[in-house]
């Protein structure tokens, strides 16, 4: 796989810094893995999360291009879409300028198109999201052995079958039977 490369870079640094316990320890780590090109990190909320289905309902999931050739999704390496035609996407499959363009067109052969400027995708999780309660008894079960400075996070989190808090979590501090 072409990344394979940048996750082994990241492994490697994770081996010398030794325990990560919250998702901003794994930002930083990602983020000084490289000096040279370093890896760019964006963080991401909640309300950066959309859903295409409104946006998706209007699409044909094409099997094959213009010309009658099969589309290699996984292979596609360079995409590009434009407003003149909101429902072709031109690929390539290496990101060779001598390469041809070659297009998918999504449009249903039916009817008149719609309106994609009226189609908005939408947020897609209204609160937090939740884990299982497997999950959360497991992670839970782990606690004691968490700094306290990363309690904060795991606390934060939310079982999916409403397990409250106090009752899965232990501190560390009884006595061994």
């Amino acid at each position: 796989m072409p990344n394979d490369h940048e996750y082994g870079s990241i492994e490697q640094k994770k081996r010398n810094v030794g325990a990560v316990y919250v998702p901003e320890q794994w930002r930083e780590l990602v983020k000084s893995t490289r000096t040279h090109k370093p890896f760019i990190v964006k963080e991401m909320e909640q309300h950066h999360f959309k859903t295409f289905s409104p946006i998706r309902s209007q699409l044909i999931n094409r099997k094959r291009n213009t010309v009658g050739d099969k589309v290699g999704w996984m292979k596609i390496q360079w995409m590009r879409f434009t407003k003149e035609h909101p429902w072709d996407m031109q690929y390539k499959h290496s990101h060779s300028e001598l390469e041809p363009w070659k297009t998918v067109i999504f449009k249903n052969g039916r009817g008149r198109p719609a309106d994609l400027s009226q189609v908005q995708p939408s947020q897609l999780y209204k609160e937090a999201r939740q884990i299982t309660k497997a999950k959360y008894n497991d992670l839970m079960s782990l606690f004691a052995y968490i700094p306290p400075v990363h309690h904060g996070f795991y606390l934060t989190l939310k079982p999916g079958d409403s397990v409250p808090l106090e009752e899965n979590i232990e501190m560390g501090d009884e006595e061994e039977h």
